[in-house]
């Protein structure tokens, strides 16, 4: 495990803190981004929107910084060209299963080094883990968390996007959706202070919850979909979630999608994706 100094663990404080900024960000209207792929595209990162900055020269910036200024510092990473592939590799599998194994084998490292490099991420706040949710449910179950990143912004410019057009027909435009939804869920919590868990659920059968809390037998659900226009097999999987329950009410379920237009339905509330507040 690699040791932290000091002016490291200030500096990972700093960027917490901007990552919180960036809920106050995505709340003025003047800043609000015109669309989602714009939003993606330029992440939250607040400096970006108060110096008017370019994303395709800030994120490129901003990871130089963070290796040759903070992680060189580190012991334990001693290959930074090894390093940035690590992290772009990272972005490829936002919102998927860590795979330590082939992670470790695309990027040219050992799974050990790879663990470690993912704490690393961690702990300087680039990157998060959303453990899976498995209680009172079949075993046949994902066990394994799923990787994300603070700023949907860094990720999307790790991925090589240049622009917000490119992602109308992105690989990643699902992926990179997900991230924006779950990263501000957890940004809401860290504004709030209300710390509750927040997790994902899935079955070896595809059925999946992408978000997911529970409270005293209480749940909260969340489907996220990046289509901009609404169809209704979006609500399978909450309505399969609901029925593994012994009473459906102890379910609160919501549909996240790519659209602006919120609407009440029988299998779920339904919200626009710069309209999530509240939901956790």
């Amino acid at each position: 495990m690699p040791k932290i100094s000091n002016h490291f663990c200030y500096k990972t404080k700093a960027v917490r803190k901007d990552h919180l900024a960036a809920r106050i960000v995505s709340k003025i209207h003047l800043w609000l981004p015109d669309s989602l792929e714009s939003a993606i595209f330029r992440g939250f990162y607040p400096c970006i929107y108060t110096h008017d900055l370019s994303p395709r020269d800030f994120y490129p910036n901003y990871l130089e910084t963070y290796v040759q200024r903070d992680v060189h510092q580190l012991n334990a990473v001693h290959n930074l060209i090894q390093f940035r592939n690590f992290v772009r590799l990272c972005a490829g599998r936002i919102g998927q299963p860590v795979n330590y194994q082939t992670l470790a084998s695309d990027a040219g490292i050992s799974p050990v080094t790879a663990k470690t490099w993912l704490v690393l991420l961690e702990a300087s706040h680039i990157c998060f883990l959303l453990p899976p949710y498995f209680k009172n449910f079949s075993k046949r179950i994902s066990k394994t968390p799923k990787l994300f990143f603070y700023d949907v912004g860094f990720a999307a410019n790790l991925l090589g996007i240049t622009a917000a057009s490119d992602l109308h027909s992105h690989f990643a435009r699902g992926n990179l959706f997900e991230n924006l939804i779950v990263a501000e869920m957890v940004k809401q919590q860290f504004q709030s202070g209300w710390q509750a868990e927040l997790y994902y659920w899935q079955k070896s059968n595809g059925r999946e919850i992408d978000l997911l809390t529970e409270k005293n037998g209480q749940y909260t659900i969340a489907e996220i979909k990046s289509a901009s226009t609404l169809n209704n097999s979006f609500f399978d999987n909450l309505s399969y979630f609901q029925k593994q329950l012994d009473d459906p009410g102890y379910a609160r379920p919501f549909l996240i999608y790519g659209g602006t237009e919120c609407q009440e339905r029988s299998a779920a509330s339904v919200r626009g994706w710069y309209d999530v507040q509240g939901i956790f």
